[in-house]
């Protein structure tokens, strides 16, 4: 547990101290949602259409593979040095190493998620069932709502679960390469199910997922106009720049509990 908690307390103190890489990295998600606004808003059925559909799936591919290899290569190297680098925390990358190895994890990940994404549908989408089932066997009323609680829990517990381990497997891929992350793969998985990984992605997403929720849906009572869309845009740009935060704490603290195990800290 002291393990745990030094290693929040590290995450917090060096994201308090890196607000411009918070910033930036909430800026780049906003420009980001409000292109892909702009882009939903185009014509169909055109032939320009179909082209600036292609280079915007090319876009968001190559931004988002960017946003992961620079902020895990960032603080793994700064969880290898045990101090913040000279440069400090980045949010994006162009490395062209860091990059590759980003885009060929993602590939079989991406795959991983979505067979596990349809498997736990398959399971919610029994709910009704499983309530029918314990209804008749019980002989007493069992709603099916109760059942989708309880399955929006455990999956909420093995998502936690399967995000440590690929945020970890990225982690030491960037900072050790791919000898060593298969070498450490092992491990990695096991840590995942134990105290350290699990709580800190907890607390992550309770903190900071939780706080910017709180945030966005709050509507205060304002009048209308010019204090209203005040309002507004500061609520989510406040929400925005919580969820950017929280990012780089998780990595920071998983980074942290995942210690180097070469004498190699760059890539």
């Amino acid at each position: 547990m002291k393990k745990t908690l030094d290693a929040w307390k590290w995450s917090l103190e060096l994201v308090a101290r890196s607000p411009l890489a918070v910033l930036g990295l909430a800026v780049l998600a906003a420009s980001w949602a409000l292109a892909g606004d702009q882009w939903l808003a185009l014509p169909e059925s055109s032939a320009l259409m179909l082209i600036v559909s292609f280079l915007w799936a090319l876009a968001q591919i190559l931004i988002a593979v960017s946003v992961l290899a620079g902020t895990a290569a960032s603080v793994a190297e700064t969880a290898a040095f045990g101090n913040p680098p000279t440069r400090g925390l980045t949010f994006i990358t162009f490395n062209r190493n860091l990059l590759v190895r980003t885009a060929l994890l993602l590939l079989p990940a991406g795959l991983f998620l979505f067979v596990v994404a349809q498997i736990f549908g398959w399971v919610n989408a029994h709910s009704v069932e499983v309530g029918s089932f314990l209804t008749f066997h019980s002989e007493k009323p069992v709603s099916h709502i109760v059942i989708e609680n309880i399955f929006w829990w455990i999956e909420l517990i093995l998502w936690t679960v399967v995000w440590g381990f690929l945020l970890t497997f990225l982690i030491i891929l960037l900072r050790s390469g791919w000898q060593e992350e298969l070498r450490q793969s092992k491990r990695a998985f096991k840590n995942n199910f134990g105290r350290a990984s699990f709580f800190t992605l907890l607390a992550g997403v309770a903190i900071f997922g939780g706080g910017s929720y709180l945030l966005v849906n709050w509507h205060p009572v304002v009048r209308p106009g010019y204090w209203d869309y005040t309002q507004a845009a500061l609520r989510l740009g406040v929400g925005l720049l919580l969820l950017a935060a929280g990012w780089f704490f998780a990595l920071l603290s998983l980074a942290k509990l995942n210690p180097r195990q070469d004498a190699d800290t760059h890539p």
